[in-house]
């Protein structure tokens, strides 16, 4: 009789080591792919096309897509530092995009240098250089939704912070007529009826009026969805509202 416990006792005691072993395995792998220095995700890209970690190169971390054009860059800390200067004849800092995709989200961590200036036009985060499509820094603290050349603004209540990061997504789906931005896992903006162009690029440049994103960039991933990935209502984990 003992002998069958002692046993049972060390089969239960297995079986709860690998369990254990499974789920930190499984945060592993999320921490991996996005967390860094105690930043905590709120989501995650699916269907993943490309993920760019910029920890020291500019390499699609899944060898799917071609390695991030570098300008006016340099790495630092576990990310990418871009200078914010604008120039004619050094390019963009910018990857391609699948010109099929009819439906995509596309997320990165930034943080921006210093507080933003400019009054007429908000700082862009990244932008689809061919779409003029992108999300910008307003100078009054908030994130924005930029269309239509670039001109045009879906403001939002939401507040970013100067030296802080955060996590920003931006997706776009041409069958259900949205485009929307989340960020740090709420909500910020949403387009409806986006115009219908080509994917090409994206970058960090708004050509428009020669403003360059300054700060760091990390983690950037391209896909065909978002989902939540930490509990940010009762409801989590799950699809995003």
């Amino acid at each position: 009789m003992t002998m069958r416990y002692t046993k049972t006792n060390k089969m239960i005691k297995r079986l709860m080591m690998m369990a254990i072993f499974i789920s930190l395995a499984a945060g592993f792998s999320q921490q991996k792919l996005y967390g860094q220095n105690g930043f905590q995700p709120k989501m995650e890209v699916t269907g993943l096309a490309a993920n760019y970690p910029l920890s020291g190169n500019g390499n699609d971390a899944l060898g799917k897509s071609k390695p991030m054009e570098l300008a006016r860059t340099e790495f630092e800390n576990g990310a990418l530092y871009s200078d914010g200067r604008y120039t004619t004849n050094e390019g963009d800092t910018s990857f391609e995009v699948d010109r099929n995709m009819k439906v995509f989200a596309i997320r990165a961590e930034f943080k921006l240098a210093e507080p933003i200036t400019d009054q007429y036009f908000p700082v862009p985060v990244f932008v689809f250089l061919d779409r003029w499509m992108g999300v910008g820094l307003d100078k009054d603290g908030t994130v924005t939704l930029m269309y239509d050349n670039l001109a045009k603004h879906v403001k939002s209540n939401v507040q970013y912070q100067v030296g802080v990061w955060h996590e920003l997504i931006l997706t776009c789906d041409e069958n259900a007529g949205q485009a929307k931005v989340y960020f740090d896992g709420k909500l910020a903006a949403t387009l409806n009826n986006p115009q219908k162009r080509n994917y090409e690029r994206v970058g960090l440049t708004n050509y428009a009026n020669g403003r360059v994103f300054k700060g760091w960039l990390r983690n950037i991933s391209v896909g065909t969805g978002v989902r939540l990935v930490q509990a940010t209502t009762q409801n989590s984990p799950g699809q995003p509202t």
